[in-house]
């Protein structure tokens, strides 16, 4: 991400949880903002949306909040609304990544919007 992001202040951030409530962002996601929150926090300042996806019907929740607590307790502004959480995600995406539903394909789109906005917000700021 640090390699990636260079200078942006803005980034989506997916947290995927596996079946039966085994979450894939501890080791793998927030061991990262975890590594890069070291020598000089890579990650204060800069923006982040969370969307939450799994295959069960609750898992994602705790993901987004473990991962908003996680960036926020590093110095990173996450944007909450519109939250997106994709319980079932095999029911909103295709196999190869396309979002199948035009509600949810709206909810991206408004929240992108506000990502930016935000990002734009926070770049504006004195001292940012």
């Amino acid at each position: 991400m640090a390699r990636q992001g260079g200078s942006a202040k803005g980034f989506p951030v997916n947290v995927f949880n596996y079946a039966d409530g085994v979450p894939a962002a501890p080791p793998r996601v927030l061991g990262r903002l975890e590594w890069l929150s070291r020598d000089g926090n890579l990650l204060g300042g800069r923006v982040f949306f969370i969307v939450g996806t799994g295959p069960g019907r609750s898992g994602c929740v705790r993901m987004h909040v473990h991962a908003s607590y996680s960036l926020e307790s590093l110095g990173g502004f996450v944007l909450h609304h519109p939250r997106v959480l994709l319980p079932q995600v095999t029911m909103y995406m295709e196999e190869g990544g396309t979002v199948a539903d035009w509600a949810v394909e709206d909810l991206l789109v408004q929240a992108t919007d506000r990502l930016i906005w935000l990002t734009q917000c926070v770049a504006a700021k004195p001292g940012a």
